[in-house]
Parts: C-alpha cells; structure tokens; sequence
C-alpha cells in the first residue's frame, strides 16, 4: 500500500488549533461508557503505566476531576467479599507476573 505524500503533507496538522465541541465530547464520552477491556489489554496497560510520574498541577487536577460528579450511575460501596475478590485477584496478577515486574524494576 502506497501512500501518497502529497495528500498527506496536504492533510499534515490539519486539526491543529480546533477543539471539539461540547455537545461532541459528550456523545463520545456517552458512547464510551460501559466499554470493557480484555484482560490482555488490561494487563497491557498496566505495564505500560508503570512508573509514570505525575506533575503537582497534574494531580491537583485529577483531584478536582474525580470530585466532579459522575456522567454515569454512582457506584455502590464495595462489600467486604468485594473487596477481598480484588485484594486476591491483585496479588495473583502480581504473583504471575513477577518475572515481569523484574525486568521492569532493571
């Protein structure tokens, strides 16, 4: 498959300087909602994420986002049966993937 260089130098940073509109960022976050991800892709993720580092105004802001109210049902309080299903199903990821956390900790 060829590309044409011309259309894309054409096409290069196009949306540059334009936003979508509200009423379109909330169609898409609406149609995200619900959304889920294999465990592969969750597994992925969490690799990739690791280590990251956030700046202080990067935290106050998600602060300020989480606190914000929810496009979506508020959640339920966890159980305690919930929470110990989570506390297991964490330490078993990090049991299976040790030979991964070492190569990351290198």
């Amino acid at each position: 498959m060829e590309i044409d260089i011309k259309n894309k130098e054409k096409r290069k940073g196009y949306w540059k300087g334009k936003t979508f509109s509200e009423e379109y960022k909330k169609k898409l976050s609406l149609s995200h909602l619900g959304k889920t991800f294999s465990e592969e892709h969750k597994r992925n993720l969490s690799i990739s994420h690791l280590g990251k580092t956030f700046s202080e105004e990067h935290k106050r802001n998600l602060g300020i986002s989480l606190n914000k109210p929810r496009l979506s049902k508020p959640r339920k309080p966890k159980t305690e049966e919930i929470k110990r299903k989570i506390k297991e199903s964490v330490l078993k990821f990090f049991i299976e993937n040790a030979d991964i956390n070492e190569i990351i900790r290198q």
